[in-house]
């Protein structure tokens, strides 16, 4: 097809491009928006004249979503209709974006933020514009249904298979864009911009959005800078006939037009006249002083309306009279159409910045997690089988789950942790059980970190030195300890049997049973030695598991398992020693005297500190009796102290926040934090809350309303404040965070 267009030579000569966040792309501080008169039922000679005019004045971006036009998809096709005719040797000159997100065909897979839409959705936009790329793709809006890691994984596919090569996000709150922005980053794709509503009459961004975009490094383009037509000299009396806002159907009906706005508009108007502009390219101009914005995108019905708005680019500059007079009028009108997707928080957090004394209204965090769920009732001791229970403390409404979650908070379950002490043998222990299906309803925790690396090394060689060749461990879900066996010895065989099996990689010559070690549970081959690693204080019913193991042994067989020094723990008052998991008190002591209750002897035992206790045992006979000791006194003093000290801590470290005026952020999307908010600490003070487990990044702690970010979220941040009382894990996070990450953290 032969073009009769040639494009202006000194198409770039005046417009002075805008470098999009931290990233090495440049934009026009004008880009041209294709929601409306873009479309199969607009002329084609028109919109061609409009695109080519933009085109000579150094307007280079031209912004689509999957729907624009009438009929919706059409503007993406005229336009690869001009690719086609006229545009084609200009390729990479251009800027070319779409988006998905809201309604573009009939079923459940025609919208939101779903793997599925999104790229089945720009398949059919490169369908139509002709083309085997985009320059930025874009999440359109917020889908409080789908996970943010399904949204964001599919950005990311969609530039690892080249189809964009860049991507966005489109009304996302302040707090979604950081999750959305930390996702994409720990996948190693950047997030090049965020595109949302902004303009005099609409300045939400302002509240905490630009300052986290500035952080990140993201841009920022401004849609609607005009309000949809009503920033412009047109409707400084009303709403005229024939204009926008009186047509039927139109996005600004005419009763968005009330009183408040029309005086906005006329004491804006008036400003804009005193400095030699039109309302509209003041607006334009008003928009773009911001540092943060990229760029304003604009729609246009009219080649004067693109010759108006690129000369608002000329004169950008405001004075500080001109601001305090703009602000007396340039206040929300309540005509944000996008308001639903950007303010959808998924939690509730302070300002960036606090400058308030007291914490902002909140719903109660009891709010968050309403749902009843039926206990199993435990009405003996777990260890020497007493009915004699007597009330330590309970704490309300705690909840079910050590882990993150995507579901809303309304889904969360909670149970009152009431805590008993055996009056015969002291064991300390819940009376209340969660149900197995909720309390591991998505595995076990990571063990990440050095130091488990150190103590699985170190318990490996212990297996080998002291178990047999036929070997079966409990619980191995992440399948460290057997790759770690495994690579150094492949004789045998081992079989790691979990319900929730998550191998962080590949496990040479092992096998993994799907299924719960329970009565029913028969092993498919002779075993000589059971392993199992921090596990044994999780079981319900000790005796009766270890029962099981000793009957799937012959004499003489072994094993081997790891232990938390609990009794260390407690003396040093670390909260993830008693929890739901943890259900009962398993000191140094008791571990041994059930044990040997149940037909093994120890044949070997080693400290790994702080974190573990290794035995090796060997079965003399069947035994399953109850043990007897008495550790009454013992244990009820440690609780109690532990106790004190955590009410004390608490008055503690809410003091230290509420006189710090920086960002603060707690430490552990685990036992710990919640444990501190049980007892009181106030979650509304916290920005995040910070793990290094990847699997819980951008996900929300369950039972709270704090989302999990990387620690690498403090890079940067000159005031920021840690709240870090994650027990015997403390150096090691305080170290990592100030050697890699920012020396200037204070930590609390």
């Amino acid at each position: 097809m032969t073009s009769s267009y040639t494009a202006r030579d000194e198409r770039y000569d005046a417009m002075h491009y805008r470098r999009c966040g931290r990233s090495g792309l440049r934009l026009p501080p004008l880009s041209l928006g294709m929601w409306q008169n873009f479309g199969g039922i607009d002329p084609f000679d028109e919109v061609r004249a409009k695109v080519l005019h933009a085109f000579d004045l150094g307007v280079t971006h031209f912004d689509f979503g999957n729907n624009y036009g009438k009929p919706p998809g059409s503007a993406e096709a005229v336009f690869g209709r001009l690719l086609r005719s006229d545009l084609r040797s200009h390729r990479d000159e251009l800027i070319v974006s779409t988006k998905a997100g809201y309604r573009m065909w009939p079923g459940p897979y025609g919208e939101f933020g779903s793997r599925k839409y999104l790229i089945s959705s720009l398949d059919q936009s490169l369908q139509r514009l002709g083309l085997d790329y985009v320059d930025i793709f874009y999440s359109h809006r917020f889908d409080p249904h789908t996970p943010l890691e399904e949204t964001m994984g599919a950005l990311e596919q969609i530039v690892r298979r080249g189809k964009a090569l860049y991507v966005g996000i489109s009304s996302y709150s302040a707090e979604m864009t950081i999750k959305a922005v930390s996702l994409l980053r720990d996948v190693g794709i950047p997030c090049l911009v965020h595109q949302s509503s902004y303009s005099m009459v609409n300045r939400w961004p302002e509240e905490r959005l630009f300052d986290e975009l500035d952080a990140a490094g993201v841009g920022f383009i401004a849609f609607t800078p005009l309000a949809q037509g009503l920033l412009s000299d047109k409707y400084t009396g009303g709403v005229p006939a024939g204009s926008r806002a009186a047509q039927p159907g139109s996005t600004i009906p005419a009763s968005q037009y009330h009183e408040g706005l029309r005086r906005s508009i006329a004491g804006l108007a008036e400003i804009a006249r005193r400095r030699g502009q039109t309302l509209a390219q003041m607006a334009i101009a008003w928009v773009l002083r911001r540092p943060q914005v990229t760029s304003a995108l604009v729609g246009v019905r009219t080649l004067a309306q693109i010759d108006e708005n690129v000369a608002a680019t000329t004169n950008l500059s405001f004075s500080e009279d001109e601001l305090a007079a703009i602000d007396r009028f340039a206040t929300d009108q309540g005509i944000n159409l996008w308001e639903e997707s950007s303010s959808h928080r998924g939690e509730s957090l302070p300002p960036r910045r606090r400058t308030q004394t007291s914490p902002p209204s909140l719903p109660d965090a009891s709010a968050t997690r309403k749902r009843p769920v039926e206990p199993v009732v435990r009405e003996r001791c777990v260890l020497c089988g007493a009915s004699h229970l007597d009330a330590l403390t309970t704490f309300p409404d705690f909840p079910v789950y050590v882990g993150c979650a995507n579901q809303p908070c309304e889904d969360d379950v909670a149970m009152d942790m009431r805590w008993t002490i055996c009056r015969a043998c002291g064991t300390i222990q819940l009376d209340r059980l969660v149900p197995l299906s909720l309390l591991y309803q998505d595995g076990h925790n990571e063990a990440v970190g050095e130091l488990w690396n150190r103590h699985h090394r170190r318990f490996a060689e212990f297996v080998l030195r002291h178990g047999g060749t036929q070997r079966l461990e409990i619980g191995g879900a992440n399948g460290v300890l057997a790759r770690m066996v495994r690579e150094r010895d492949q004789t045998g065989r081992w079989l790691i049997v979990e319900p929730n099996p998550r191998p962080t990689a590949a496990i040479p010559n092992t096998e993994i049973q799907r299924t719960l070690f329970d009565e029913a549970y028969e092993a498919p081959f002779p075993i000589d030695t059971v392993v199992h690693s921090h596990v044994m204080e999780h079981w319900y019913d000790p005796i009766q598991t270890l029962g099981r193991i000793s009957r799937l042994l012959p004499v003489s067989g072994r094993m081997v398992f790891s232990i938390p020094p609990m009794k260390a723990m407690l003396e040093a008052k670390h909260t993830n020693c008693l929890n739901f998991e943890h259900s009962y008190y398993l000191s140094e002591a008791a571990a041994e005297a059930v044990v040997d209750a149940c037909g093994f002897a120890i044949l070997a035992k080693e400290h790994f500190d702080p974190v573990g206790i290794f035995y090796a045992c060997e079965k003399r006979g069947e035994g399953a009796r109850r043990p007897v000791f008495d550790h009454l006194d013992e244990n009820r003093s440690l609780f109690d102290a532990f106790l004190g000290h955590h009410r004390a801590l608490v008055d503690q470290l809410q003091a230290r926040l509420e006189s710090h005026d920086g960002p603060a952020y707690i430490f552990g999307a685990h036992i710990f934090t919640q444990y501190l908010l049980a007892f009181g600490l106030r979650e509304d003070r916290f920005e995040a809350v910070l793990d290094n487990g990847p699997g819980k990044i951008g996900k929300r702690l369950y039972g709270t309303r704090l989302w999990t970010q990387s620690p690498k979220v403090l890079a940067g941040q000159d005031n920021a404040m840690v709240v870090l009382k994650a027990g015997a894990y403390d150096s090691e996070i305080r170290t990592d965070i100030h050697e890699n990450i920012n020396p200037n953290v204070t930590f609390i």
